[in-house]
């Protein structure tokens, strides 16, 4: 199991969603959809932005732009002409509030981005082809086989099979109920148990 951060703990719970919505400006109707593509971003996620916000009014996206500061300013223009629909951030260390607030993340398929999402009890949408990696072949299959988002072959199919969820809110809420029954990620906490183990330190407790 991969190890997520302690605030992915603090950011979940009773009420993490609201709190999160409120902040990030979202109403009850608006469907939040977040971009991340790792510490770099990817030039993708500049057309992705704009064909999202395209697909249908409801859509919110924030796009998560990480240290690419050339791919902060080109989402400049989008972000002024979406007035409000898009929100776009650089290098963040609250990426549990935004997953808290959002219906969907549009990521790479690395373990690091599915298990935090699937913390925060948010379905995702990955791309496989040629280009994944062969170890990330294998999260796809376990997106796609416990039914916990979509896998696509090319980005540009995505604002379909986004807008196809969003149409479809039962099929979501089973997502959701799905990634609710997966394991919970103790990771963080355990790590500490094994080092204290090869130590030979009594284990803390956890909350």
């Amino acid at each position: 199991m991969v190890v997520i951060a302690p605030r992915f703990y603090r950011a979940a719970g009773p009420g993490a969603r609201d709190r999160a919505r409120s902040e990030l400006g979202l109403g009850p109707a608006d469907f939040a959809v977040t971009l991340l593509f790792g510490g770099k971003g990817s030039p993708e996620m500049a057309p992705l932005a704009e064909r999202l916000l395209e697909a249908d009014p409801a859509f919110h996206v924030i796009a998560v732009c990480g240290e690419n500061p050339g791919l902060f300013e080109q989402l400049a223009p989008l972000e002024t002409r979406a007035e409000g629909r898009l929100v776009r951030l650089g290098f963040t260390d609250r990426v549990a509030e935004i997953l808290a607030g959002s219906d969907l993340l549009v990521t790479k398929p690395g373990p690091g981005s599915l298990s935090e999402a699937f913390h925060q009890r948010v379905p995702v949408v990955v791309t496989r082809n040629v280009h994944t990696i062969p170890q990330e072949r294998f999260n796809t299959d376990f997106v796609r086989d416990r039914g916990l988002g979509l896998v696509v072959p090319h980005w540009s199919e995505i604002p379909a099979a986004v807008l196809g969820l969003f149409r479809d809110a039962t099929g979501r809420a089973a997502m959701r109920d799905r990634i609710a029954a997966l394991p919970p990620n103790r990771a963080v906490f355990e790590v500490t148990d094994v080092i204290a183990a090869q130590a030979g330190v009594a284990p803390s407790s956890h909350r």
